[in-house]
């Protein structure tokens, strides 16, 4: 059974998408990160493709893995990126 969390996250700054980057291949090879604003969904783990979506208004962080998410590790991660709604 997949495990998934969803998060909404707002990257500020080029210093912001470079760590939130770091901080997404942190996670485990089987744990996949997406990112997707609109109608784009990208590899959270690229740098390349994060700065290719609007990062003018918070993206959609999704989470998945076929394992248990250590989810306190991702609340812990994307902390300083997290939109609180």
């Amino acid at each position: 059974m997949k495990d998934m969390m969803t998060k909404s996250v707002y990257l500020e700054t080029p210093q912001d998408v470079k760590d939130f980057c770091f901080a997404a291949s942190d996670l485990p090879r089987n744990v996949s990160v997406m990112a997707s604003h609109g109608s784009f969904t990208i590899d959270a783990k690229s740098i390349l493709g994060m700065f290719s979506l609007d990062l003018t208004e918070p993206v959609t962080l999704t989470i998945v893995s076929e394992d248990n998410l250590p989810k306190e590790k991702i609340n812990k991660l994307f902390a300083k990126w997290e939109v609180i709604k």
